[in-house]
């Protein structure tokens, strides 16, 4: 009788493991659909700036987006270095994708029907999308056990990460600092879920 509530106690913990490890992927995932959201808005971006010659690179932008980024993963007791090396990730591929932009509109020109849009609008929907990536994080803290989660996760940013201009290195630049986000102090275990 013993040996059965051992065996069974020893089933709910894989059980509970597999969930937790099942769930941390899905949120992976959700940051990932997010991050897709966010570069999605970069041809935008790159239209206001190639209209007002304002340089691509914004280290006063930048440095909003990452303090920011360090507050929200605090509020949620996440690792902001972590939080905020992901924040990075993303703005080092909006300047790629910005970039490559602005190379098309020098080889064939700015399309001339084409309205100039305004940054001040779009930035506050950028910056919108940042606490619904911190929240997906809080889901991720055990996303380093599942396995092979970092191949799972190129396959995922390949399908969801699909802006122009996006490559592969990109992408896992993105996953890799993904899966190096964690709670706040040290990584969860992966043992004694």
């Amino acid at each position: 009788m013993r040996v059965l509530s051992v065996l069974a106690l020893v089933v709910a913990l894989l059980a509970g493991a597999s969930a937790a490890r099942a769930d941390d992927l899905s949120g992976a995932r959700e940051v990932l659909a997010l991050t897709q959201q966010r570069l999605s808005y970069m041809e935008t971006v790159a239209a206001a700036k190639w209209a007002s010659r304002s340089p691509i690179q914004d280290s006063a932008q930048e440095a909003t987006v990452l303090a920011s980024a360090r507050e929200l993963a605090a509020a949620r007791e996440l690792d902001p270095a972590s939080v905020a090396d992901l924040f990075q990730a993303q703005i080092t591929a909006a300047k790629q994708i910005q970039l490559g932009w602005g190379e098309e509109w020098l080889l064939y020109g700015y399309p001339a029907d084409r309205p100039v849009p305004d940054l001040s609008g779009v930035r506050p929907q950028i910056a919108a999308l940042a606490p619904a990536i911190a929240d997906a994080l809080t889901r991720t803290g055990r996303v380093h056990c599942v396995r092979n989660a970092y191949a799972s996760l190129m396959k995922a940013a390949r399908a969801t990460i699909t802006v122009r201009f996006a490559d592969d290195a990109l992408r896992r630049q993105i996953v890799e600092a993904l899966l190096h986000v964690r709670p706040e102090g040290r990584r969860v275990p992966c043992s004694g879920i």
